[in-house]
């Protein structure tokens, strides 16, 4: 009875006893799962070497997999290296067989719009010297073409620029380029109307349709710049040219509908009697370098493309000029850089058999008096350009000069993009007459060198 009245008023004790003697079924549970295991019964050590053993299991699958990506990576590195020196083994022997080597560094090429659809052109032919102008004998009026549009070559060439000169020159516009297998001539590429720049028509003409291939199949491909050829000829002054009044409210609805301009060449040498409607062109008063009357002959290359398009300056130079020429149908901002181009018609050192000597050094080693100077002229700009462009500024080869401007910055005219000018004679100031008239042409394409001699055959 006294053990029973000790119980009942210390009931802790039982219940210590029992959770002693819970743990020891524990510990003999897991001294017997140890013991089980092959571990002698030590149940601690039993789960910690489990716990490893599962860790060890997934690192080595780990390894293993890793493994496996590293050999996948590697193979499907090796395959396209094979795939690349394929291709570049396939470009060259095309190039070989016939396709010219891609003037400034760059194959161009044209778009051509059709009714049966895009077309894409490429040039295939090399720049041959003048035809005219290169005697010396005759007048001005007897070394021109007398029709317009002549083709590359057609043109004197006062600066006597070579193939490789001109593969040596940066492009003025960087062209998107494609991939594609519908290609042609640049010289057999159509025009595009400028009227279908106004409507939306115009657009990036892309590769031919055909079955789906893969991206590393190149075969028959040729990669070539994407752009059109516009013909401004029929095309009217009130499609393209923006009263200055409205140019600020155009710019900001072109801006909301995402408009920004499509990659395209105006043509030099193309009369454009329709375009050029301003009182600009039609005063013929008005003296831009000694060229006067209604002023029609585009004597420039325009080089179009999306609004903000960097614009590079083609050779090292100095800048002559910069400007805001505010009247409609103008340049609206413009930069002109003097050029010097060193003359090879002495002969080349580094491809020369004929050993150097005091006597030969000045044949082989042009001289100053041996280099010419052409003034560019890079038009339709945006405000920003002309920022610390101070005369004397030097300008490197490839240096971005400024931005294609929209139709508030660019003198009121629809299509972004950049009129590209080469001279013979150095302006009076940010000026040259972008056109002529049909009296002054053929002075004008004396003092006005066709800008495919530096640009390559666009078209």
């Amino acid at each position: 009875p006294a053990q029973r009245y000790f119980d009942r008023r210390k009931p802790n004790a039982k219940m210590g006893k029992r959770r002693r003697g819970g743990g020891a079924s524990t510990s003999r549970h897991l001294s017997s799962t140890g013991a089980a295991n092959g571990n002698n019964g030590n149940g601690p050590d039993s789960a910690a070497s489990g716990l490893q053993s599962a860790v060890n299991r997934q690192a080595q699958r780990a390894a293993n997999l890793g493994s496996m990506l590293i050999y996948i990576g590697v193979v499907w590195l090796i395959v396209g290296i094979l795939v690349k020196l394929g291709n570049n083994a396939r470009d060259s022997q095309a190039a070989e067989g016939g396709a010219a080597s891609p003037p400034n560094g760059t194959l161009i090429g044209g778009g051509e719009k059709s009714g049966e659809g895009g077309k894409i052109s490429s040039s295939s032919t090399t720049f041959s010297p003048p035809r005219a102008g290169t005697s010396g004998s005759g007048t001005p009026s007897e070394l021109i073409l007398r029709d317009t549009l002549g083709s590359m070559g057609s043109y004197p060439d006062p600066f006597g620029i070579t193939d490789d000169m001109r593969r040596d020159f940066h492009p003025v516009v960087k062209f998107p380029e494609v991939w594609t297998d519908d290609f042609a001539p640049a010289s057999e590429a159509a025009a595009v109307s400028g009227d279908s720049i106004q409507a939306g028509e115009q657009g990036s003409t892309g590769a031919s349709k055909g079955r789906w291939r893969s991206p590393w199949d190149r075969r028959g491909l040729r990669k070539i710049p994407n752009y059109s050829i516009i013909d401004f000829r029929e095309t009217s002054g009130a499609s393209q040219l923006v009263d200055p009044v409205r140019a600020e409210e155009v710019a900001r609805e072109r801006r909301r509908a995402g408009f920004r301009g499509e990659y395209g060449v105006g043509r030099y040498d193309e009369d454009r009697s329709q375009l050029y409607s301003s009182e600009m062109f039609k005063d013929e008063s008005r003296d831009v370098d000694g060229y006067k009357g209604a002023r029609t002959v585009h004597v420039g290359v325009d080089l179009g493309g999306p609004v903000g398009t960097k614009v590079y300056s083609f050779e090292d130079g100095v800048v002559h000029s910069a400007g805001y020429n505010p009247d409609l149908g103008d340049y609206g901002h413009v930069i002109v850089v003097e050029h010097t181009l060193a003359s090879v018609s002495l002969g080349d050192r580094r491809n020369s058999p004929v050993e150097e000597t005091d006597d030969t050094l000045d044949v082989f080693y042009p001289t100053e008096k041996d280099h010419k100077r052409v003034w560019a002229l890079y038009g339709h700009l945006d405000a920003k350009s002309i920022r610390g462009k101070s005369p004397g500024k030097r300008i490197r080869k490839g240096q971005v000069l400024g931005r294609i401007g929209d139709v508030h910055e660019n003198g009121g005219w629809y299509y972004p993009h950049v009129h590209f000018q080469l001279s013979t004679e150095e302006p009076e100031t940010h000026d040259m007459p972008g056109a002529v008239s049909l009296a002054d042409r053929p002075r004008a394409l004396m003092n006005y060198a066709d800008p495919r001699i530096v640009l390559g055959e666009l078209y």
